[in-house]
């Protein structure tokens, strides 16, 4: 039997051979697979905390960036630097340039290299990041060494004062002692030497007798003797105290201050 010129056999062989080619095995569907990451809370957090800083609500922008700033993931987060630098920024904007200052620091201690980029951030908060880290990176200066120890007056005026206002008790009070010793024996030897003055209204000593006059130049001589150790004592701790440290002499200078006497020394 011929169908259309062919052999029915042919035919048949032909259109099993087509249909078999065309049929495909139907597959069960599987389910879609999820390629996307997990969400960071932390960066959903700094997202949402940007979007309340350029909506113009600086106030809740520095609660939201402060918080984050604190919060313990932060350390090992790959946006840290961007919340400490728009924290700085909202601080800034908001007239906290001492907060701001602090907060440029931390970001400079963590990562001294530090670039503002300023495609993203302002011009005047550029100039102010990089002025925290000139004075971050000063070089040091010989009169960086220098230290300050306000005196306060009655140091300076008590003998030994300023060594006891330094924790140096014992050479404060050997000067206090040995002034005030020094300066009563002087001050007694004084009024016995007066009372061989028979005229207080001339100068000198007026005695009556060569055994008078002989008392009298003694007792002159251990009271100028006295009185001056009693200055000499006091102007040494007075000179100790301001220029020597615990026994080191290092250069320094005084300045008188509305609150009292002001050294600054180098320590050598």
């Amino acid at each position: 039997m011929d169908i259309g010129g062919y052999p029915a056999a042919v035919h048949i062989l032909l259109t099993l051979l087509l249909s078999s080619g065309f049929a495909t095995d139907p597959s069960p569907d599987l389910p879609a697979v999820d390629t996307e990451q997990p969400s960071d809370a932390f960066s959903d957090a700094l997202d949402a905390a940007l979007e309340t800083y350029l909506s113009g609500d600086l106030v809740n922008a520095r609660v939201e960036m402060r918080r984050l700033s604190r919060d313990s993931r932060i350390d090992a987060h790959e946006r840290r630097n961007e919340v400490l630098i728009y924290l700085a920024e909202v601080e800034y904007y908001l007239g906290e340039r001492e907060s701001s200052w602090e907060t440029c620091r931390t970001l400079l201690s963590i990562s001294p290299d530090f670039k503002v980029d300023p495609f993203v951030h302002p011009p005047e908060l550029v100039a102010f990041f990089e002025s925290v880290r000139t004075s971050s990176i000063q070089a040091p200066t010989p009169s960086s060494g220098i230290q300050e120890n306000r005196v306060p007056a009655w140091a300076v005026l008590v003998p030994g004062g300023i060594q006891l206002h330094r924790d140096q008790e014992t050479i404060g009070i050997l000067a206090l002692a040995g002034v005030g010793s020094l300066a009563t024996t002087s001050t007694g030897l004084y009024f016995a030497l007066r009372r061989y003055d028979l005229d207080l209204q001339r100068p000198g000593i007026q005695v009556n007798s060569l055994n008078d006059k002989e008392r009298a130049e003694q007792l002159l001589f251990w009271t100028n003797l006295t009185r001056w150790t009693t200055l000499g004592l006091y102007g040494g701790s007075l000179i100790h105290g301001l220029f020597t440290t615990n026994g080191i002499g290092p250069s320094g200078t005084v300045s008188l201050t509305p609150t009292g006497v002001l050294f600054t020394w180098d320590w050598p």
